[in-house]
């Protein structure tokens, strides 16, 4: 590639190899150190009632990655949801690939209080369903559910920035990388607005919680 050849008569795991190492070589992990914390929460995540809660858990935390990460991060899964679609001739299902990819899109190499707490294990399976539920849902990775729309626009109203101002970013949701219905594009200044707020007066797990009650319903 770097001499300008292309891969069509390159193997497949040949390709694969290239695509695990780009990511593995990145600066910054995909789902960020940052966030991993928060991730590996999301998998035990359990709504009020004692249901499992992971699968929106996930999906309401891909929404605090940079613009940047999580549209690539839906590229990818929606690539890996198509090859996982083939698994009958190919044998890499969702959680085949989780196993060989988590560990190149989801890591940290500072030990945290969560992530000391359980055995290296523990912490592998929460990295692997982790990336195994992106794949299976890769078609909500960054989609805004209606009612975390409504609810922010609500709270935009509540919230000021410094020097008494209305939250107001001018970039759409669409635009940023998070995806939402076209109709819905008028309120994503409100949604980005909240989520500015947020990145900078929250740590991310308080983010969590609160995307977890913006999108309850009534």
């Amino acid at each position: 590639m770097e001499a300008g050849g292309d891969l069509a008569d390159a193997q497949a795991v040949d390709v694969a190899s290239l695509l695990k190492q780009f990511l593995r070589e990145l600066p910054e992990p995909l789902l960020t150190s940052g966030l991993y914390d928060v991730f590996i929460q999301c998998v035990g995540a359990t709504a009020v009632d004692g249901t499992s809660a992971s699968i929106d858990a996930v999906l309401l935390a891909c929404l605090l990655l940079p613009d940047t990460n999580l549209a690539t991060l839906r590229y990818l899964v929606m690539f890996l949801m198509q090859v996982a679609a083939n698994s009958n001739h190919n044998r890499m299902d969702a959680s085949n690939l989780a196993v060989c990819l988590a560990p190149n899109l989801l890591y940290s190499e500072h030990s945290s209080a969560v992530s000391s707490a359980v055995t290296d294990s523990l912490r592998l399976e929460a990295e692997m369903s982790v990336i195994q539920l992106l794949i299976e849902n890769a078609g909500r990775v960054g989609m805004v559910a209606d009612s975390i729309i409504e609810r922010a626009s609500l709270l935009n109203k509540c919230f000021t920035l410094t020097g008494g101002s209305s939250i107001s970013v001018s970039a759409g949701v669409t635009k940023a990388g998070k995806v939402m219905k076209k109709k819905k594009k008028q309120r994503s200044g409100s949604l980005q607005g909240v989520i500015l707020f947020l990145h900078i007066h929250c740590d991310p797990l308080k983010i969590l919680g609160i995307f977890s009650l913006l999108s309850k319903t009534d």
